[in-house]
This record gives C-alpha cells, structure tokens and sequence, in this order.
C-alpha cells in the first residue's frame, strides 16, 4: 500500500466520483460531504476517501467512505468498483473500527476487490476492523478475511 501525498489529494480520481467544491465540507439532500481525497493505491485499486455525515439521520455520527476505482486498464471506468463505509463511533460500542457496508459493484463481483480494499483499509486501522453480516454472502465474506463471527447458517440471514 503506498500512500498519497498531499499534493495527490485532489486529483482526478477524486474528480470522477464527486464533483469539486470550494469549501471542507457542502451539504447535499440532507447530507454533508468532505471534499474527495485520494487516500492510497492498493496493487488494482487508487482508494478516495469521503467523510459523509447525515446530520438529522438515526446516526448523525460522521462516517468515513472509501471508494476504489481502478488504477489499471480499467482506470477509464467512472464508478469505483468497490465501496466501504467505516464509522469509528460505533467503533466505540463494537471494540473497533466498524465496516457498516461493504458493496462490489456487481460488473465486478468475485474479483478479489472487495478482499484487497479490506485488507487494506484493516492495515490502515491498525488491524482493528471490524463488521458484522447482513447477508450469507457478507457472512461468508467477513469469515475469509477473517473477521470473529458467531456461528450462523444460511437459515439466520433473510433470503
């Protein structure tokens, strides 16, 4: 994983995914955004981090989105292949960061993005990340990057 400089931090990664604004932080329907910074490149993935906020949701808590677009032949793709929402409030009531949402977009399923973002991003949080199943895929997920889960069976998760 490399890190980005500041001089990195807004570029054209960050561009495609949001579009750029002059303050920290804008509202947008209800909810506030960070300007987009590129954060790190894993070996297929240049990650932009967003820090969103929905002041008057359950939560009002700031989150922190990550998204990983493709940094290869397939830079020319618009949309990030794989997006993680991280909120280190209800890591305080979980024991760790908290991975409340983890999507592969589904053109990119079974590719290892998913795998290599959170390898990563559990690297950044000093090994600490952490989540919990809404799904048998999300369940058999969270086990192969081995994440602590009670034992469940198919039967538990909503078809």
């Amino acid at each position: 994983m490399r890190e980005m400089s500041s001089d990195e931090a807004t570029g054209e990664l960050a561009s495609r995914c949001c579009a750029p604004v002059e303050s920290e932080m804008w509202a947008m329907n209800e909810v506030e955004l960070s300007v987009p910074h590129r954060e790190f490149e894993t070996d297929r993935l240049a990650v932009v981090r967003v820090q969103m906020r929905i002041p008057h949701g359950i939560d009002p808590s700031p989150r922190q989105v990550y998204m990983g677009f493709a940094n290869d032949a397939l830079a020319s793709v618009g949309w990030p292949l794989v997006t993680v929402t991280v909120s280190e409030t209800i890591a305080e009531q979980k024991g760790g960061p908290f991975v409340q949402f983890i999507e592969t977009d589904a053109r990119c399923r079974r590719l290892g993005f998913a795998t290599e973002i959170w390898e990563a991003l559990n690297e950044r949080y000093g090994g600490k990340l952490i989540g919990e199943a809404g799904t048998w895929a999300g369940y058999l997920f969270l086990k192969s990057v081995g994440v602590t889960l009670p034992e469940a069976d198919r039967s538990y998760f909503p078809p």
